[in-house]
C-alpha cells in the first residue's frame, strides 16, 4: 500500500489533478511549519483511511522533484486521489474505513475517468484488488478517458504516448503490489487489441523476474549440494505466477519465442539444480530418486527447444531406471540383504569362486522375491540382472589376467584352463537366472561365446560342467512365455511338452491378430518379417501378388518394397519383372547428380541410362553460377547440350563487369563481333567524347570515330578552341589602339599649332578598327573601359567598333535540396538508423534483397507481434544485400527513394531521401530455424516474370517510431 500512503500528493496535500500554484503553496506552508516545529494537517490527509504522513523536509523534497517531472507526475497520479464534481476535500475529511465500499461505489458511477481512478484507488486501500484491476482497465481501454486525462496532466503524445502511460503504471503497480495482477487484467479486459498489449508489458515484466530468479540461481555458489532440490522447488513456486502470463490469448495460439527461450532457460536450471542434488543423495538415500523425477517433470513442462527437451529426457530417462529399481516395500527386506551381499562382494579379490559365491548366497533371497511379486515382475528381473552383472566381472578380470601370465609356468597354466572351467560353471549358473533381455542377449551371450571360444582352443572338455543352481520347473518356464518370440523357444526346446499344443494355439493366437488389418505391401511385409514362418504365409505370399505385379500398383509400392520382397523371397517366379519395376522406380526418385550417378552405378543396364546422362548433363549446367563454373562445364563437358548457353553466361558476365567497372576493352577484345558489341562501341565512344577537353583530344576522337555520333559535336569544339585565341589578339590590338589615341591627345594638349594644320588634322579620318567579340566574362569585367568614350568621337561612318551587348551578371540562389543531395548515396550495408534503433539482432535465418537501378532502398525489420526492432540496412539501387535474423515472425519495412539527406527529419529520426519517396511492408513472414536447417528467403524488388510479391502501403508512424 505504499505507493498509496506515501504517495507524493498526499505528502504535499493535494488531489492528484490540483493546480501546480496549490502544490507550491502548500509546500511553502509545510517549510513555514517545520520551522517553528509545528504540525500540519491538510484536507486530503484521511489519516483515519492511509495512515500517518511523513512531511520531513527530505520527503517533501523528495516527494516534489517526483512531481516535477511530467511523466513521473502523471504515472504517480494513477494512484491517488482526483477531485471532481462529487469527489472534493469534504468528502476526504469525511471519508473512513468504514465508508470506503460505498464511496467506491459512488465515485465507479461518475463514469469520469476522475472517478474510476478514485474507485481504483480507494480499492486498492480496502485490498480489493479485482476490482481495482476493474476500474484500471475501464480507463486503459477507453481512449477517450485516456485524453481527458493527459488533457488535465498537460501531456503530449510526444511527451509520453498512451502505451508508454499504460506501460509505466502496469510497471508500477507490479512493483508496488506483489499480488498476480495478469488474471486480474485478463478476467477484465474486454477489447482484445489492448488486453493483447497489456499482455505485452506483464510478459516483459515477467520475462525480466523470471530472468532475474535463473540469475540469482546460477550465481548462487554457496548452497549445499543437498539443499539444490529445495532450491529449486523455491525457483520453481516463484516463477508459477510469472509463467500464467506466457500463456496464450488465442485457444490455440503460440508462446512468443522470447517466452519459450526464458522457459527453456528456467528448465534448464531447475535440472541442473536437480542434478547436482541427485548426485550427492542417490548413494546414501534410494529414494531421493522420486522428489527428483517429480521435479525434472515440471522442468519438462517448460522446455521446448530441441536441446533442452533432449537434456531434460535423457535425464528423466535415467530417473526413470533408477526408480525401476527400488524395490516394492513388501521385498524391501530381501533386496536389502541382496544389496550387503553385493557390497560385500565389490570389497573381495576379483576372483571367479567369490562370483560363484555371490550367486549362491543370494538365490534364497531371488527366490523369495520372485514368489512374491511373481518371476515377471520387474523389479524381481532387475534385481537378477543387477546379480549377474556383478558376477560376470571378476569371470572376464581373472581370465584377462591368468592368459597373459599363462606361458611362465606350467602351474600358471594350470591355474588358467581351472579358472576358464569356473567360468563356465558360472555361466550355466548365470543362465539359470531370470536375466533382462538386454542383458541375456547381451553381455552373458558374449561371455558365453568368448569361454567356449578359449575352452575350444585349449581343447578342454567341459560339457561334464553343469549349473549347481536352479530357479525354475518346465511350468515356470511355460508360464514365463508372454511374448511370441519365447512362446516359439519354448516349442523348440519342448516339443513334447504338456503345454506344447497351448503354446502352439497362443503362437498361432499372436499371429492372427497381428495379421494386418489394412491390406498393404508394407503392412505385409512387416507381417513377413515379424512371422517369417506364420501359418499365414501362403495367405501374406497371395495378397503380396496380387499387390507388387498389379498392372495398376500406384505409387504406394516402393523401391524398398520390391527389395524386402525379393530378400524374403530370392527364388519367387517373378523376379525379373520384380526388378525391372525396381530398375524403373530407382530412376523416377533420383533428383540430384549424385543420385543419378548412383543409378548409372547400381544400374549398369538400366533402361533408363540415357535420360539419366542427359539428366545429369542438365543438372550440372543447371549448377553453374559463375563464369569459372561455366568454363569447368564446357572443359568437362565438351559434348554437352548446354555449352552454347554456357558460353552465352559467359559472355553475358563479361559485358556486366565491362559495364560496372567501364574496362569496355576487355569485352571487345574477346568478342569483337559479341551481342553487345555494338552497345559496346557506344558506351565506348561516349566515354572518349566525354572526356575530350584539348583540341587534341577532340582531333582523336574524330580520328577515331570520323562518322561518329558526336563528331559534328567535336568539329564545332575545336572551331570554338580555335577561335579563342584570335580574340585574345584582337582585344590586344584594340588596347593599343586606345593608348595610343591617349598619348597622342596629351601630346598636342603641349602644342600651338595653326588654324591650318588643326584643320588638316581634324579631316583625317580615323583609323579602321578590328571588331572584337568578348566572352560572357569578359564582356562583364570590361565593359566600363571599353565603352567609356564618348560615341560621337568615333564618328559616323562604317568603319567604327562594333557594339558589344553588356551581359547582366547571375545572381546565385541558396541550392535547393535536391541539387545539394540529388546524387548523394550511402554505401550498401550502412544503417543510418543506428543511433536511434540501437543494437541490431541477427540469428541464423537470413533474407536476401535484389534491387535494381532506379532507387535507393531501405529496410527494416520489426517483430510483428510488438513492433520491436530487430535489423535494418541501405542498399543502393542495383545492388544486393542479406540481413541474419533470429527466429520469429517480422514485419519487413521498404523504405525508397534518390538523394540522401542525411539531415532530413523522418519521424523520430533524421535521414532521409530527397525524391520519389516511397513506404512499403511485407509480413507478418515467419522464420523458424531447427537444430539442423534454418529459414531464408529472398525479395527481388523490381519487376520480374511471374512474380508474387504484393507489398503494402505502410504508414511513416509505423515505419519511423
Amino acid at each position: 500500500m505504499d505507493i498509496v500512503s506515501r504517495n507524493p500528493f498526499r505528502i504535499l496535500g493535494v488531489f492528484a489533478n490540483d493546480p501546480i500554484k496549490t502544490r507550491t503553496a502548500n509546500i511553502g506552508k509545510i517549510r513555514a511549519y517545520s520551522k517553528i516545529n509545528k504540525e500540519i494537517v491538510f484536507d486530503t490527509d484521511a489519516v483515519g483511511v492511509f495512515g500517518t504522513i511523513d512531511r520531513s523536509s527530505n520527503n517533501v523534497e523528495a516527494a516534489n522533484a517526483e512531481l516535477s517531472v511530467k511523466n513521473e507526475e502523471a504515472i504517480i497520479s494513477l494512484f491517488w486521489l482526483h477531485r471532481n464534481s462529487t469527489f472534493t476535500t469534504e468528502t476526504v475529511k469525511k471519508l473512513s474505513t468504514s465508508q470506503l465500499s460505498k464511496t467506491i461505489k459512488e465515485q465507479k458511477d461518475t463514469m469520469e475517468y476522475s472517478g474510476l481512478l478514485n474507485a481504483a484507488v480507494l480499492s486498492l486501500t480496502y485490498e480489493d484488488y479485482e476490482a481495482a484491476a476493474q476500474y484500471y482497465t475501464i480507463v486503459i481501454e477507453s481512449r477517450t478517458l485516456l485524453d481527458i486525462f493527459r488533457e488535465e496532466h498537460d501531456l503530449s503524445k510526444k511527451q509520453i504516448t498512451n502505451k508508454d502511460l499504460i506501460r509505466s503504471f502496469i510497471v508500477k503497480l507490479t512493483e508496488s503490489y506483489e499480488i498476480d495482477w495478469w488474471p486480474l487484467f485478463l478476467k477484465s479486459s474486454h477489447k482484445k487489441p489492448v488486453l493483447s498489449f497489456i499482455k505485452a508489458v506483464f510478459e516483459k515484466i515477467a520475462l525480466d523476474k523470471i530472468r532475474k530468479e535463473i540469475e540469482k540461481a546460477e550465481g548462487s555458489l554457496n548452497i549445499p549440494d543437498s539443499d539444490m532440490l529445495s532450491h529449486a522447488q523455491t525457483l520453481f513456486k516463484k516463477s508459477i505466477p510469472y509463467i500464467r502470463t506466457f500463456e496464450p490469448l488465442e485457444e490455440h495460439g503460440e508462446k512468443s519465442a522470447e517466452a519459450q527461450l526464458v522457459l527453456d532457460k528456467l528448465s534448464e536450471e531447475l535440472i541442473r539444480e536437480c542434478k547436482i542434488y541427485y548426485l550427492y543423495a542417490k548413494c546414501d538415500n534410494e529414494q531421493s530418486v522420486l522428489p527428483t523425477m517429480q521435479m525434472a517433470k515440471h522442468a519438462l513442462i517448460y522446455a521446448s527447444n530441441s536441446e533442452t527437451l533432449d537434456k531434460v529426457q535423457a535425464f528423466i530417462k535415467e530417473l526413470e531406471e533408477d526408480a525401476k529399481q527400488l524395490p516394492p516395500k513388501e521385498v524391501s527386506k530381501e533386496a536389502s540383504e541382496i544389496r550387503k551381499e553385493i557390497q560385500s562382494y565389490c570389497q573381495k579379490p576379483d576372483k571367479i569362486r567369490w562370483s560363484l559365491l555371490l550367486v549362491k548366497n543370494c538365490i534364497p533371497q531371488l527366490l523369495a522375491i520372485k514368489n512374491t511379486l511373481g518371476k515377471t515382475h520387474e523389479y524381481y528381473i532387475s534385481i537378477s540382472t543387477k546379480i549377474a552383472d556383478n558376477a560376470i566381472y571378476n569371470s572376464d578380470s581373472e581370465i584377462d589376467f591368468l592368459e597373459r601370465r599363462r606361458s611362465i609356468s606350467q602351474e600358471s597354466y594350470d591355474e588358467y584352463i581351472n579358472a576358464l572351467k569356473l567360468a563356465w560353471k558360472l555361466h550355466l549358473n548365470l543362465s539359470e537366472l531370470d536375466l533382462a533381455p538386454y542383458f541375456l542377449n547381451g553381455k552373458l551371450k558374449t561371455n558365453e561365446e568368448e569361454i567356449k571360444k578359449k575352452l575350444d582352443k585349449e581343447h578342454v572338455i567341459y560339457d561334464d560342467i553343469t549349473a549347481d543352481i536352479s530357479m525354475e520347473t518346465e511350468d515356470d518356464s511355460y508360464r514365463k512365455c508372454s511374448d511370441y518370440n519365447s512362446l516359439i523357444e519354448f516349442c523348440r526346446q519342448n516339443p513334447d511338452s504338456v503345454h506344447f499344443k497351448e503354446a502352439m494355439r497362443r503362437i498361432w493366437k499372436f499371429e492372427d491378430d497381428a495379421y494386418p488389418q489394412i491390406i498393404t505391401v508394407k503392412n505385409l511385409l512387416r507381417y513377413k518379417e515379424s512371422y517369417p514362418n506364420s501359418h499365414n504365409d501362403s495367405k501374406v505370399l497371395s495378397e503380396l501378388n496380387k499387390l507388387l505385379f498389379s498392372s495398376t500398383i500406384g505409387n504406394q509400392v516402393t523401391l524398398y518394397d520390391y527389395r524386402t520382397f525379393l530378400r524374403l523371397y530370392p527364388n519367387h517366379p517373378q523376379k525379373d519383372e520384380a526388378l525391372r519395376r525396381i530398375d524403373s522406380i530407382a530412376y523416377t526418385h533420383c533428383k540430384t547428380i549424385d543420385d543419378f550417378k548412383q543409378y548409372l552405378q547400381e544400374y549398369k543396364d538400366g533402361q533408363y541410362r540415357k535420360l539419366a546422362e542427359r539428366k545429369i548433363d542438365y543438372l550440372l549446367f543447371k549448377q553453374c553460377k559463375t563464369p569459372t563454373d561455366f568454363n569447368l562445364y564446357i572443359i568437362n563437358n565438351p559434348n554437352g547440350n548446354h555449352i552454347q548457353e554456357a558460353q552465352d553466361k559467359i559472355e553475358e558476365h563479361i559485358y556486366n563487369v565491362a559495364k560496372e567497372t567501364n574496362d569496355y576493352e576487355r569485352y571487345m577484345k574477346q568478342y569483337p563481333n559479341g551481342k553487345y558489341s555494338s552497345e559496346i562501341r557506344s558506351k565506348m565512344e561516349f566515354e572518349i567524347y566525354n572526356k575530350c577537353i584539348s583540341i587534341s583530344d577532340f582531333q582523336e576522337y574524330l580520328r577515331k570515330f570520323p562518322n561518329g555520333m558526336y563528331s559534328e559535336l567535336a568539329k564545332n569544339a575545336i572551331k570554338k578552341k580555335q577561335r579563342k585565341p584570335a580574340y585574345i589578339i584582337g582585344y590586344f590590338m584594340l588596347l593599343v589602339f586606345l593608348i595610343g589615341i591617349v598619348i597622342f591627345a596629351f601630346n598636342n594638349s603641349g602644342h600651338h599649332e595653326s588654324p591650318l594644320a588643326s584643320q588638316e588634322k581634324s579631316s583625317t579620318p580615323p583609323q579602321e578598327t578590328t571588331s572584337i567579340r568578348l566572352s560572357e566574362q569578359d564582356a562583364v569585367t570590361n565593359s566600363e573601359s571599353a565603352y567609356s568614350k564618348d560615341e560621337s568621337s568615333y564618328g559616323t561612318n562604317d568603319n567604327t567598333i562594333e557594339e558589344e551587348t553588356y551581359v547582366e551578371p547571375i545572381q546565385k540562389s541558396e541550392p535547393s535540396e535536391e541539387e545539394l543531395y540529388g546524387n548523394n548515396r550511402l554505401k550498401t550495408g550502412a544503417k543510418p538508423y543506428s543511433s536511434y534503433f540501437g543494437k541490431a539482432q541477427t540469428g541464423r535465418n537470413y533474407l536476401t534483397f535484389k534491387t535494381s537501378g532506379n532507387s535507393d532502398y531501405i529496410v527494416i525489420v520489426r517483430r510483428s507481434s510488438n513492433s520491436r526492432y530487430i535489423n535494418h540496412v541501405y542498399i543502393r539501387g542495383g545492388e544486393k544485400a542479406t540481413l541474419y535474423l533470429p527466429d520469429g515472425d517480422f514485419y519487413i519495412y521498404f523504405y525508397s527513394g534518390k538523394g540522401w539527406n542525411p539531415n532530413k527529419v523522418k519521424g523520430n529520426m533524421t535521414g532521409g531521401f530527397v525524391s520519389y519517396e516511397s513506404n512499403q511492408k511485407d509480413g507478418p513472414v515467419q522464420l523458424y530455424s531447427t537444430e539442423s536447417s534454418y529459414a531464408y528467403g529472398e525479395y527481388t524488388l523490381y519487376p520480374v516474370q511471374n512474380g508474387n510479391l504484393t507489398l503494402q502501403y505502410a504508414s511513416p508512424e509505423e515505419m519511423f517510431n
